[in-house]
């Protein structure tokens, strides 16, 4: 297929979905709008909140993929030593974190130099995806977009034969994607190598698998779990600045004079009494001067006596503070604690699943709309019959797992399976042991009832 006229659509929506990536990311790492400043506003405080944060936006994240985990790929030896060798855990762990992040997340497969076939995360930024029009669980074909270290700009087409890739003149120092040239004319096929322009591959599919967050359709891209929670991050940064701001002013006792105001009607008299009454100001300025990082004056054109400001009231910007946490916790479907903890009333049992229903229900939606994703991942590897199986996002507390042992212990089931389900690590050796301290008990007991040590019972 001749891609060259599709790399104008290609770069350009590359382009556009990179800006709001982009923003996720950087709301992400701290790097937060400060949306509510005036330039006079930076120019009095912008030291001051320069690195002012209460990011909400990692534990946002982290409370879904803390909860994530592959178990199994399969039930043979071969997909768990794969899974091993190629680091899916850390890879998954890659691709979880940067789908609720942006939305989207990306995998390329592609042969090693011994010809093994080798998993490369990309970032939502980094891939073009593009669903076959016949079926759009499947990728039709997928486009990588970026700057090489020669600052040309590249683009690899992959779909299911092969691989076609394409370049541009070099670009100015640091250019980023989005400095790549719409226009296809200024795209030439790449031969800087000796494979050419075109590599052919025998996956028999596309070899990128795409993570989705909560896609509202099968071609469309998804969604980031921060959509909702910037605009209130927004908000708390603005109340931690009023935090800032009313400690920064106020944090002495601040006088205010109101402007002179003459005894005299006379206005020749009235002008020699402000003439006085400025030379004393101007002799005292000598000896004290006005201080304007230490010091504010108030004036207006009214009469009145010596007054003092009042400092601002900042517990009602702490509880400010803690609401805007809340909120996001409430939006996103997380438990309070996870935003805003606390030493006291932690829930446990019972309780605790209560409070994480909507977040565990969001990591099934997740984990079942991309376990496809995960088994055409495996697939691409050279897992045969990948059965994926995934951690359970809500675990039982431990007294909860004894309690339910001793349930079943107390209607007769055997060791093992009152045990089972408890994560013992040597489940075999735990009950066999138990099994014979049965018997050494059993035996001790029929020896006593022999002896007339204990008396028996009819």
């Amino acid at each position: 297929m001749d891609y060259l006229p599709l790399l104008s659509g290609i770069v350009e929506t590359q382009q556009r979905r990179a800006r709001l990536y982009r923003l996720y990311r950087d709301y992400d790492s701290g790097k937060h709008r400060l949306k509510f400043a005036t330039p006079d506003f930076e120019r009095k405080y912008g030291q001051q909140l320069g690195e002012l944060r209460e990011n909400l936006c990692p534990g946002v994240i982290s409370a879904f993929t803390d909860r994530l985990h592959v178990e199994t790929w399969g039930s043979s030896e071969d997909a768990q030593a794969t899974a091993l060798t190629e680091g899916l855990t850390r890879l998954v762990s890659l691709v979880d974190a940067e789908a609720w992040r942006c939305g989207d997340a990306y995998v390329l497969v592609w042969p090693g130099p011994d010809g093994t076939p080798t998993p490369h995360f990309h970032r939502a930024d980094e891939i073009v995806p593009h669903v076959h029009p016949d079926n759009p669980a499947v990728l039709d074909w997928a486009a990588k977009v970026w700057v090489d270290g020669q600052l040309r700009g590249r683009v690899n087409v992959y779909d299911t034969e092969g691989v076609t890739r394409f370049a541009t003149a070099p670009l100015p120092a640091d250019s980023d994607t989005t400095a790549l040239p719409a226009d296809p004319a200024a795209w030439a096929a790449y031969s800087d190598d000796e494979a050419g322009d075109y590599i052919p591959h025998d996956f028999g599919a596309t070899p990128v698998a795409w993570w989705k967050l909560g896609a509202v359709d099968q071609r469309g891209c998804g969604a980031s779990i921060l959509r909702d929670v910037i605009p209130l991050q927004d908000a708390l940064n603005k109340s931690l600045a009023d935090l800032v701001v009313a400690g920064e002013a106020y944090s002495r006792p601040l006088r205010y004079l109101l402007n002179y105001k003459p005894e005299a009607t006379n206005p020749l008299a009235a002008a020699g009494e402000y003439m006085q009454a400025a030379a004393k100001v101007i002799a005292g300025s000598v000896k004290r001067r006005f201080d304007p990082t230490r010091q504010q004056i108030f004036t207006h054109d009214g009469g009145g006596p010596f007054g003092q400001l009042d400092p601002a009231d900042l517990t009602k910007i702490l509880a400010t503070q803690d609401a805007y946490a809340l909120k996001a916790s409430r939006i996103v479907g997380i438990p309070p604690y996870y935003l805003t903890p606390t030493a006291s009333d932690v829930p446990s049992g019972e309780s605790l699943r209560v409070l994480t229903a909507r977040l565990a229900a969001r990591v099934r939606a997740y984990q079942r709309d991309n376990t496809p994703v995960l088994r055409g991942l495996a697939q691409l590897l050279g897992i045969e019959n990948p059965v994926i199986t995934w951690a359970p996002p809500q675990e039982i507390d431990i007294l909860e797992l004894w309690q339910v042992a001793q349930i079943k212990q107390d209607i007769g089931l055997a060791m093992r399976d009152v045990l089972d389900g408890l994560g013992i690590a040597d489940l075999d050796d735990v009950v066999e042991r138990a099994a014979a301290q049965r018997a050494t008990s059993a035996e001790a007991t029929g020896r006593a009832l022999a002896a007339g040590e204990i008396p028996a019972v009819y």
